[in-house]
């Protein structure tokens, strides 16, 4: 107990106070005249801790009796190039060893923190401490705590600090910094060689060169959004930002690749309709745009631009979003669901007009594939049995009987599937003999059966593909990737999306497509493909609202490297 008390009177708390949708006040704060003031945000609450690893420190910071403390924020202004940082400021007595001063709001992004005493300093053997500081990415919705230690004291925190100043302060590294970096910084830290430890040049060096070969991993899209996710988890978005589906704060839209202020880390990404989902490094899953269907898994806000935690689902390992609703898998295999539920494509045992929160399904569980697509579900167990539920106007659920089913059913297959993938009002299914299946509505080929017939109620082979490995589907085309990193698409090409010649307005029979080549990623918006080849992504398709990301408006049949390393991308700006 005497511990913990001792802790509480040696800590220098800054208590920020904000809200979703807080600016910070001008009249609270002492602003540096050089600074720009950062566009509203998701604002985060703060504690400072000032941490002094001797007894001798703790002791002669109690001893000041006529000491100041200056309590500084530098809000990384990241990728402005003229203003890096946000300056805010202010002083408070210190008594007994404490101090606390509060601002308004201080917006949601990394930071770093600083001390200065004023008319004192801590001496300890002839080592003059005046100086302080640490810094952490700022996350909303919980209390942040930025440890702060002296200055040249060459503690992880002093290092870190020191190398993010460089990196800030580093033209090349603002073109291409993740929003998390000290998420980044420290991973950097803690695999370094321990003499580099003691090196904050040398850290900055090595993160520096980590931007550099940063690479595209993954590309999603909704109608008319694309996002994009960089192998240090950095989010990047373009095309239409209405509700704030990019994650981008103040912003209507982007016919060029921004970065997202958001600071998590993420590990995957998938986009419905008009919303966003992202699964993080901590296994939690976040949404972003539009809420009408509690499409973040909870009642909030009609929409949000900053990422939201989607409540009551944790320790997440696969996310997928329909349009109007979303699946998510835990590492146990069990099964939770939110977000529209009028056709019963949350697979519940009952439909509902309002959104449905977060959830896990009753029985659903040793579940290791989900899919979801336009008001239906589709999922394939260890067992490798297929299971669907929601409309089936279209037969997307294989089955001749009902309009809709509100639990899920199992699909006859004739083979058992390793892996599914959803469209608008399409199935496809990789069975475990290799080969592919398909069924649901077909009336643009989007099966890729070779036939004219409209609807599939049926599982059925798909001829011509070798060594397939992935699946991904759009509203009405498909992709399937193969081991070797070729791509066949077939179906929809109204809009280019399969990267065949426009006069070419449909497919029904897989067609290798010459220009996907070692391909390792792939994916489809509404109208869109997307695909990454040596870690750059590349998009095609519709183009009404810039989600091909080539900084224009058209459709494009041929593939466009919309995303190309951020190092050669126009982010002088990202908050534009």
């Amino acid at each position: 107990m005497k511990k913990y008390l001792l802790i509480i009177c040696l800590s220098l708390t800054l208590l920020v106070v904000g809200c979703f949708s807080g600016k910070a006040n001008p009249a609270s704060v002492a602003i540096d005249s050089k600074s720009e003031v950062l566009p509203p945000s998701a604002t985060a609450e703060v504690s400072i801790r000032l941490r002094l690893h001797k007894e001798s420190l703790r002791a002669a910071l109690r001893a000041q009796t006529q000491a100041s403390a200056i309590f500084s924020l530098k809000l990384i202004n990241r990728g402005n190039f003229t203003n890096p940082y946000f300056l805010m400021r202010k002083t408070a007595a210190i008594i007994d060893g404490s101090a606390t001063v509060s601002f308004q709001a201080v917006p949601a992004v990394p930071v770093i923190a600083t001390l200065e005493l004023e008319n004192a300093a801590i001496i300890d053997g002839g080592t003059r401490h005046q100086s302080f500081h640490g810094g952490a990415d700022l996350i909303p919705g919980q209390n942040n705590t930025v440890v702060i230690v002296a200055s040249g004291s060459n503690e992880p925190e002093d290092v870190l600090a020191n190398a993010a100043c460089l990196a800030v302060n580093d033209f090349t590294t603002m073109t291409g910094i993740s929003a998390a970096i000290f998420a980044n910084l420290n991973e950097v830290y803690a695999t370094a060689a321990t003499a580099d430890r003691l090196d904050f040049v040398k850290i900055f060096s090595i993160y520096k060169n980590k931007i550099a070969a940063n690479k595209i991993v993954a590309v999603a899209g909704g109608i008319i959004h694309s996002l994009a996710l960089r192998d240090d988890g950095t989010l990047i978005g373009f095309g239409n930002n209405t509700e704030g589906r990019l994650a981008m704060p103040d912003l209507a839209n982007t016919y060029l690749p921004k970065f997202s202020p958001f600071t998590r880390r993420v590990r995957a990404i998938d986009a419905g309709d008009d919303y966003s989902l992202l699964l993080c490094e901590d296994n939690r899953v976040y949404a972003c745009g539009n809420n009408d269907l509690l499409q973040f898994g909870s009642i909030g806000p009609v929409s949000s631009a900053y990422p939201l935690e989607v409540s009551g689902v944790s320790n997440i390992e696969t996310i997928a979003a329909g349009n109007r609703h979303a699946l998510a898998i835990d590492a146990g295999g069990q099964l939770y669901v939110w977000g529209a539920n009028d056709r019963g494509q949350l697979g519940l045992g009952a439909t509902s007009e309002t959104g449905v929160a977060a959830q896990a399904v009753a029985g659903m569980t040793d579940i290791k594939g989900i899919a979801a697509g336009s008001d239906y579900s589709l999922l394939v167990k260890n067992d490798g049995s297929v299971w669907a539920a929601g409309d089936n106007s279209l037969k997307q659920l294989a089955d001749e009987t009902l309009e809709y089913f509100p639990v899920f059913r199992q699909v006859s297959m004739p083979v058992t599937a390793v892996s599914v993938a959803a469209g608008g009002g399409h199935f496809l299914a990789l069975g475990t003999d290799g080969n592919v299946y398909a069924w649901g509505f077909n009336f643009l080929g989007q099966t890729g059966l070779a036939t004219t017939t409209v609807i599939i109620s049926a599982p059925g082979k798909v001829s011509g593909i070798s060594s397939a490995e992935k699946l991904v589907a759009g509203a009405n085309h498909s992709l399937v990737l193969t081991a070797g990193g070729s791509v066949y698409v077939f179906g929809d090409n109204f809009q280019g999306q399969l990267g065949l010649d426009l006069a070419i307005k449909s497919r029904n029979y897989p067609v290798l497509n010459p220009n996907m080549t070692a391909v390792s990623s792939a994916g489809c918006g509404g109208e869109n493909s997307y695909f990454v080849s040596a870690g750059k992504g590349y998009s095609l398709g519709d183009n009404s609202a810039g989600q091909i990301g080539n900084g224009l408006i058209e459709d494009d049949n041929s593939p466009e490297e919309g995303i190309v390393y951020p190092s050669v991308v126009n982010l002088s700006d990202p908050w534009n």
